[in-house]
Order: structure tokens, then sequence, then C-alpha cells
């Protein structure tokens, strides 16, 4: 664990890729969450909102 704070001080290039995952992964989770969202709003049956969790 200690590696990666010590690359992720010392390496810029890592750093901007870890920056790059961490707003992908978030970006995936909000629009997994507003999908499901947006599905119980409408009425959707359980198993398609577990579908949107699963296809993700």
């Amino acid at each position: 664990m200690i590696r990666y704070i010590v690359l992720l001080r010392h390496s810029r290039n890592y750093r901007l890729l870890f920056s790059a995952g961490f707003i992908c992964m978030f970006g995936l989770w909000f629009s997994v969450v507003g999908v499901a969202t947006l599905l119980i709003e409408l009425g959707a049956p359980v198993w398609a909102i577990t579908a949107v969790g699963v296809v993700s």
C-alpha cells in the first residue's frame, strides 16, 4: 500500500492515470444509480432493476 502512495506522490503519469480511472469509475457508478432510480420511479419490475446492476 505504501508503494502506491509513493508512486502517486512522485509519478505524474501515474497520478494522471489514477485520476482518470477514478473519474471514469465515479461516472459509471453515477449512471448506474441514475438508471436504477429512473426504473424505480417508472415502476419497472424488479428483474429489470437487477439486470441493470448485473450488466454493469
